[in-house]
Order: C-alpha cells, then sequence, then structure tokens
C-alpha cells in the first residue's frame, strides 16, 4: 500500500525547496487547474509566545493580501491563502529558477548592462506595488528571481506593509539589515524611497559583488547604513562605468530627499544609461 501524497488545501506536496526558521516552501500541485504551484508555509518556531505567532501569521496574511492585488508581470503572482491546521499558506506561482544571489559572488558577476536591466525591470515592479500603496521592506537578492534568463520576478511580499497601517511591534527590527534604508533602521515612516534604496544595495553588489554595508555584526553593518558611505563601486570592480556610479551612489544616499523621487525615476535613469552605451 502506497502512501498517500501530503496535502495542503487542495495542493499536493511534491518536493520540499527550501526550509526557514518560521515554514518551508515546496513545490505543489494543483489538481483542479493541473498546475505546478510553489507552497509557501508558516508555523511557530520553539518558544515562541502567542503573541510573536499572532504576530507573525498576521504578518504572513498580509503578504497574500498585498502581492494578491499587485497583478504585474514583474510580481510573482499570488494563487490562494489558507490555513491547515497550525500552518498558514499561501499558494503562489511557481518559478523554475533562481535567484539572484548567486550573482552578487565576485566570480560570478553578470556583464554591466545585464544586471542594469534586470534592476530596472525589479524597479518598475516596486514602483507599481507602490502606486498601490505597498512597500516591500525586505528587497534583496533573494527576493528577485530570474525567469528564463533575462526576465526578474519580486517575491516575498511577507514584510510588505501599506503605510496606513501598524502591525508591527515597536522596537521589532523587521527585514534583513545589509539591505535595509535608513530610515528603516531608524524606524520611521517609509515610502516607495526605502525600497528604492534596498534595490540600490542590490545592484552595487550585483556590479562589484561586494555589500555596500557589509559587518560581521548587525551593529555594525546598521552602523554604516546610517554614518558611512561605501567604498566607491568603479574601485570595488574597474568595470563599473562612472556615469553608473554617479545613479548608482544617488540611490543609496543616506537622506530619501537625495535619492530618486520614485523607483520609476530610478529605472528612468537607468534605461537612459543604457540607451547611451548601446
Amino acid at each position: 500500500m502506497t502512501d498517500q501524497p501530503r496535502k495542503i488545501g487542495r495542493f499536493e506536496i511534491q518536493l520540499e525547496l527550501g526550509r526557514g526558521a518560521m515554514g518551508c516552501v515546496y513545490l505543489a500541485h494543483d489538481p483542479k487547474i493541473d498546475r505546478k504551484v510553489a507552497i509557501k508555509t508558516i508555523h511557530s518556531g520553539a518558544g515562541t509566545s502567542q503573541a510573536e505567532a499572532n504576530e507573525s501569521r498576521v504578518r504572513f496574511l498580509r503578504e497574500a493580501q498585498a502581492a494578491g492585488r499587485l497583478l504585474h508581470p514583474g510580481i510573482v503572482t499570488i494563487f490562494d491563502v489558507g490555513e491547515e491546521g497550525s500552518e498558514s499558506y499561501i499558494a503562489m506561482e511557481y518559478i523554475d529558477g533562481p535567484t539572484l544571489e548567486a550573482a552578487t559572488k565576485a566570480d560570478n558577476l553578470m556583464p554591466v548592462e545585464k544586471a542594469v536591466q534586470l534592476v530596472i525591470q525589479a524597479a518598475r515592479a516596486l514602483h507599481f506595488a507602490h502606486q498601490h500603496k505597498i512597500i516591500h521592506r525586505d528587497v534583496k537578492p533573494a527576493n528577485l528571481m530570474l525567469v528564463g534568463d533575462r526576465q526578474v520576478k519580486v517575491t516575498d511580499f511577507g514584510l510588505a506593509k501599506n503605510p496606513s497601517a501598524d502591525l508591527t511591534s515597536a522596537g521589532t527590527l523587521i527585514g534583513t539589515p545589509t539591505y535595509m534604508s535608513p530610515e528603516q533602521v531608524m524606524g520611521k515612516a517609509l515610502d516607495g524611497r526605502s525600497d528604492l534604496f534596498s534595490l540600490g544595495v542590490v545592484l552595487y553588489e550585483l556590479l562589484t559583488g561586494d555589500k555596500p554595508f557589509g559587518g560581521e555584526t548587525i551593529s555594525t553593518i546598521i552602523y554604516k547604513i546610517l554614518h558611512e558611505m561605501p567604498r566607491r563601486p568603479d574601485l570595488v570592480n574597474p568595470r563599473v562605468p562612472p556615469p553608473l556610479v554617479k545613479i548608482l551612489l544617488r540611490s543609496i544616499e543616506k537622506d530619501p530627499a537625495k535619492r530618486y523621487a520614485s523607483c520609476e525615476e530610478f529605472a528612468k535613469v537607468l534605461q537612459e544609461y543604457l540607451d547611451a552605451v548601446s
């Protein structure tokens, strides 16, 4: 007698794709529409208080509510959301491709023009989210997925936040410190320029293979984000052209008012750069 495949909701789990402290991502089959989907689950970790578990659940479900409204070719599509026992889950578009993480390694950098093209796509997708009053808050290479060789999709709106909402406990650090904007580190109100800063950090890594605000501890990283400018990217990688250096450094200015006004403006300036060198 063969074991029945594990199910989450109506979805038949086929393969575990990844696992973290709070949940897993699976490849699954949707029998109703006969397609592959990615299932993301969340559960309470050992020692988690009820209040923390509830906050994690609320934040997780907000991912579905936020991303489910964002129908854009550059954003991973959400199909369904539900709860199964102690687990909450989201069923989303399955992307058969890598994230941009590998492309941030110094020995695996992509051509400059390709990196810029991918960041332009991500910037336009984020601008679409911002127009719908959704701030991602966790833009990083692991949340940018490649479809084929030249298309990128933004995923994981688990930390996304409507600027008018307040679902985060005071003093709680939400996001990945290396990519946080100064205003996010300080717990200030965020707008799309915070995601723009994070995307600028991603572009810096794609061009240099180095983190602009690296450090061994979170406190060191945060100090650099708040008080230090990184090395010029062309000093880290001489292949980075000076006009692109100027664009990149503006995107990661400490003061949001000194950055580009929006991710759309960032995308436009990057496209003008590409047009000029092509």
